[in-house]
């Protein structure tokens, strides 16, 4: 059995390990933090394989050019390999209850949702309580339950459908 020596600041594709985490189903864990800022329990056989790469920004990034059309869908006629892996991250963060996310406040931590992400029961500022990946959250992908966004077409539609004045 071949033992990797991984320590402290060593990258792996847009993984920088941390510390070495505890077991996991006897397979030995890695605190890494992506270059997004995610943090995430990795399997160290899938760091050192190159099965882990990113938290899922990466991806998310490739899928985004493909959809711009700056990464081609297919080369020479042969569709481009699906960009997920078989493996399992494992979020690692601290408790976000209490915490306020632009019109977010979250209530308390969900069981992880069917794709093993982390889920928060939240509360918007117009009283709607939901739920909301912590990703989205961190990031600011959620900022409302909808109700900014229907804020924002009021206010175009009470406009004329300019919010911003035009120079005399």
């Amino acid at each position: 059995m071949m033992t990797h020596i991984v320590s402290a600041g060593d990258k792996f594709n847009r993984w920088t390990v941390i510390e070495e985490s505890e077991k996991h189903e006897g397979k030995r864990m890695m605190r890494c933090q992506c270059s997004c800022g995610w943090l995430a329990r990795v399997r160290l056989q899938d760091l050192v394989q190159g099965h882990s790469k990113s938290c899922g920004c990466l991806r998310d990034d490739e899928l985004s050019m493909i959809r711009k059309g700056q990464i081609p869908e297919n080369i020479h006629g042969k569709r481009l390999k699906k960009l997920n892996s078989h493996f399992v991250c494992y979020q690692d963060f601290n408790d976000l209850a209490g915490q306020k996310f632009n019109r977010w406040t979250v209530i308390k931590r969900n069981q992880n949702s069917h794709d093993k992400k982390v889920v928060y029961s939240c509360e918007c500022e117009c009283g709607w309580i939901g739920k909301v990946r912590a990703r989205d959250l961190i990031q600011g992908h959620s900022k409302s339950c909808g109700c900014l966004r229907l804020e924002h077409v009021e206010r175009l539609n009470s406009s004329g459908g300019n919010i911003r004045k035009r120079p005399a």
